[in-house]
Protein backbone atom coordinates (compact mmCIF):
# COMPACT_ATOMS: atom_id res chain seq x y z
CA UNK A 1 0.00 0.00 0.00
CA UNK A 2 1.33 3.28 -1.09
CA UNK A 3 1.87 6.81 0.94
CA UNK A 4 -0.76 8.07 -1.82
CA UNK A 5 -3.41 5.54 -0.95
CA UNK A 6 -3.47 6.48 2.62
CA UNK A 7 -4.15 10.38 1.64
CA UNK A 8 -1.03 11.42 3.89
CA UNK A 9 1.01 13.78 1.71
CA UNK A 10 -0.59 17.16 1.52
CA UNK A 11 -0.14 18.99 -2.32
CA UNK A 12 2.92 20.73 -2.59
CA UNK A 13 4.11 19.55 0.90
CA UNK A 14 7.94 20.01 0.86
CA UNK A 15 10.26 16.75 1.44
CA UNK A 16 13.10 17.06 4.82
CA UNK A 17 16.72 16.21 5.30
CA UNK A 18 17.32 13.62 7.85
CA UNK A 19 19.32 16.58 9.68
CA UNK A 20 16.17 18.49 9.68
CA UNK A 21 13.90 16.21 10.86
CA UNK A 22 16.48 15.77 13.77
CA UNK A 23 16.64 19.24 14.77
CA UNK A 24 12.81 19.37 14.61
CA UNK A 25 12.15 16.53 16.86
CA UNK A 26 15.41 17.59 18.94
CA UNK A 27 13.50 20.72 19.97
CA UNK A 28 9.98 19.37 20.10
CA UNK A 29 11.51 16.64 22.44
CA UNK A 30 13.78 19.24 24.31
CA UNK A 31 16.98 17.73 23.20
CA UNK A 32 20.23 19.08 25.41
CA UNK A 33 22.80 20.30 22.75
CA UNK A 34 25.17 17.51 24.73
CA UNK A 35 22.95 14.35 23.81
CA UNK A 36 22.12 14.69 20.24
CA UNK A 37 24.46 12.66 18.83
CA UNK A 38 22.57 9.80 20.99
CA UNK A 39 19.47 11.42 19.88
CA UNK A 40 20.09 10.89 16.21
CA UNK A 41 21.35 6.94 17.26
CA UNK A 42 17.64 6.07 18.41
CA UNK A 43 16.46 7.90 15.31
CA UNK A 44 18.49 6.14 13.01
CA UNK A 45 17.89 2.68 14.82
CA UNK A 46 14.28 3.60 14.19
CA UNK A 47 15.15 4.28 10.70
CA UNK A 48 17.23 0.52 10.26
CA UNK A 49 13.86 -0.62 11.86
CA UNK A 50 11.88 0.38 8.50
CA UNK A 51 10.41 3.64 10.53
CA UNK A 52 8.75 5.44 9.93
CA UNK A 53 7.49 3.35 6.47
CA UNK A 54 8.81 4.24 3.35
CA UNK A 55 12.07 6.15 4.64
CA UNK A 56 14.07 2.90 4.70
CA UNK A 57 15.57 3.25 1.54
CA UNK A 58 18.69 1.34 1.61
CA UNK A 59 22.73 1.94 0.70
CA UNK A 60 23.27 4.89 -1.73
CA UNK A 61 19.75 6.67 -1.13
CA UNK A 62 19.45 9.33 1.19
CA UNK A 63 15.85 9.35 2.98
CA UNK A 64 13.56 12.47 2.36
CA UNK A 65 10.87 12.36 5.24
CA UNK A 66 7.18 13.88 4.03
CA UNK A 67 5.49 15.55 7.12
CA UNK A 68 3.43 12.64 7.86
CA UNK A 69 6.59 11.03 8.55
CA UNK A 70 7.78 13.30 11.29
CA UNK A 71 4.28 12.96 12.65
CA UNK A 72 5.02 9.18 12.98
CA UNK A 73 8.69 9.51 14.33
CA UNK A 74 7.52 11.86 16.82
CA UNK A 75 4.86 9.37 18.03
CA UNK A 76 7.63 6.06 17.92
CA UNK A 77 9.90 8.36 20.36
CA UNK A 78 6.65 8.82 22.65
CA UNK A 79 6.57 4.81 22.75
CA UNK A 80 10.47 4.43 23.22
CA UNK A 81 9.92 7.02 26.06
CA UNK A 82 7.54 4.89 27.39
CA UNK A 83 9.90 2.23 27.30
CA UNK A 84 8.19 0.36 24.80
CA UNK A 85 10.70 -1.65 22.32
CA UNK A 86 11.99 -0.95 19.22
CA UNK A 87 11.21 -4.08 17.89
CA UNK A 88 7.77 -3.96 18.82
CA UNK A 89 6.96 -1.16 17.51
CA UNK A 90 8.34 -1.46 14.38
CA UNK A 91 6.47 -4.99 14.13
CA UNK A 92 2.99 -3.02 14.53
CA UNK A 93 3.97 0.08 12.39
CA UNK A 94 6.28 -0.20 10.07
CA UNK A 95 3.64 -1.41 7.18
CA UNK A 96 1.04 0.12 8.73
CA UNK A 97 1.68 4.09 9.84
CA UNK A 98 -0.79 4.74 12.99
CA UNK A 99 -1.62 8.36 12.10
CA UNK A 100 -3.01 6.95 8.48
CA UNK A 101 -5.90 4.73 10.42
CA UNK A 102 -9.21 5.96 9.81
CA UNK A 103 -8.03 9.43 9.61
CA UNK A 104 -6.11 9.74 12.32
CA UNK A 105 -4.15 12.06 11.27
CA UNK A 106 -6.10 14.21 9.69
CA UNK A 107 -8.28 14.58 12.71
CA UNK A 108 -5.59 14.74 14.83
CA UNK A 109 -4.36 17.61 13.35
CA UNK A 110 -7.91 19.16 12.99
CA UNK A 111 -8.61 19.55 16.04
CA UNK A 112 -4.80 20.32 17.04
CA UNK A 113 -5.54 23.92 15.21
CA UNK A 114 -8.99 23.66 17.04
CA UNK A 115 -6.84 24.10 20.60
CA UNK A 116 -8.25 21.16 21.38
CA UNK A 117 -7.34 17.30 22.77
CA UNK A 118 -7.76 14.21 20.45
CA UNK A 119 -6.54 11.03 22.56
CA UNK A 120 -5.13 7.92 21.76
CA UNK A 121 -4.99 4.83 23.59
CA UNK A 122 -2.20 2.47 22.16
CA UNK A 123 -2.88 -0.56 24.17
CA UNK A 124 0.24 -3.06 24.36
CA UNK A 125 -0.60 -6.37 24.23
CA UNK A 126 2.82 -8.35 24.09
CA UNK A 127 1.24 -11.42 26.83
CA UNK A 128 -1.89 -11.81 24.69
CA UNK A 129 -0.61 -14.79 23.52
CA UNK A 130 -0.58 -16.52 27.14
CA UNK A 131 -4.14 -16.47 27.59
CA UNK A 132 -4.53 -18.74 24.77
CA UNK A 133 -3.66 -22.82 25.71
CA UNK A 134 -1.76 -22.89 21.74
CA UNK A 135 1.88 -23.12 22.10
CA UNK A 136 2.21 -20.92 19.16
CA UNK A 137 3.98 -18.21 20.25
CA UNK A 138 3.47 -15.03 18.40
CA UNK A 139 6.37 -13.89 16.05
CA UNK A 140 8.42 -10.67 16.59
CA UNK A 141 6.99 -8.87 13.65
CA UNK A 142 3.11 -10.22 14.45
CA UNK A 143 1.48 -7.10 14.33
CA UNK A 144 -1.25 -8.17 16.74
CA UNK A 145 1.15 -7.04 19.47
CA UNK A 146 -0.57 -3.83 19.36
CA UNK A 147 -4.27 -2.03 19.21
CA UNK A 148 -5.33 1.41 20.20
CA UNK A 149 -8.59 3.59 20.36
CA UNK A 150 -8.69 7.42 19.41
CA UNK A 151 -11.39 10.02 19.52
CA UNK A 152 -12.21 13.52 21.78
CA UNK A 153 -13.76 12.19 24.49
CA UNK A 154 -11.65 10.74 27.13
CA UNK A 155 -13.41 9.09 29.11
CA UNK A 156 -15.00 7.15 25.88
CA UNK A 157 -11.24 5.81 24.85
CA UNK A 158 -10.60 4.77 28.42
CA UNK A 159 -13.71 3.09 27.89
CA UNK A 160 -12.81 0.87 24.80
CA UNK A 161 -9.36 0.39 26.26
CA UNK A 162 -11.40 -1.78 28.78
CA UNK A 163 -9.03 -1.77 31.60
CA UNK A 164 -6.00 -2.53 29.22
CA UNK A 165 -2.38 -1.60 29.85
CA UNK A 166 -1.25 1.07 27.53
CA UNK A 167 -0.08 4.39 26.28
CA UNK A 168 -1.92 7.42 26.66
CA UNK A 169 -1.00 10.30 24.70
CA UNK A 170 -2.80 13.39 23.23
CA UNK A 171 -1.65 13.44 19.57
CA UNK A 172 -3.82 17.09 19.10
CA UNK A 173 -0.77 18.64 21.97
CA UNK A 174 1.98 16.33 20.13
CA UNK A 175 0.84 17.83 16.83
CA UNK A 176 0.67 21.38 18.17
CA UNK A 177 4.15 20.87 19.61
CA UNK A 178 5.63 19.48 16.65
CA UNK A 179 4.35 22.39 14.53
CA UNK A 180 6.14 24.82 16.88
CA UNK A 181 9.48 23.16 16.24
CA UNK A 182 8.87 22.70 12.50
CA UNK A 183 7.78 26.40 12.41
CA UNK A 184 11.09 27.36 14.39
CA UNK A 185 13.28 24.72 12.79
CA UNK A 186 12.32 25.22 9.73
CA UNK A 187 11.49 28.93 8.94
CA UNK A 188 8.45 29.31 5.88
CA UNK A 189 6.13 25.82 7.37
CA UNK A 190 4.32 27.57 9.77
CA UNK A 191 1.32 27.40 7.64
CA UNK A 192 1.72 24.17 5.99
CA UNK A 193 -0.18 21.24 6.47
CA UNK A 194 1.24 17.92 8.21
CA UNK A 195 -1.68 15.75 6.40
CA UNK A 196 -3.72 15.86 3.45
CA UNK A 197 -7.32 17.22 4.33
CA UNK A 198 -10.63 16.85 2.52
CA UNK A 199 -11.94 19.92 0.61
CA UNK A 200 -14.83 20.39 3.20
CA UNK A 201 -12.62 19.93 6.40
Amino acid sequence: MTTESYRLIPEGSPAFSFKQVEAVLARAFGIADGKRKTFVARLQQLQKLGLPAGTNTGRGSRAAYSTWQICEFQLYLDMLNAGIPPALIAARFATAPLYASDGTGRFSEKMAIEGRAFYMHLRINALDHLSSDSDTTPSADSPTHTAYSCGADLAQVLSSAQGCPGLLIDSAARIRSLREALAIEVPGTTDIPLFQHYADE
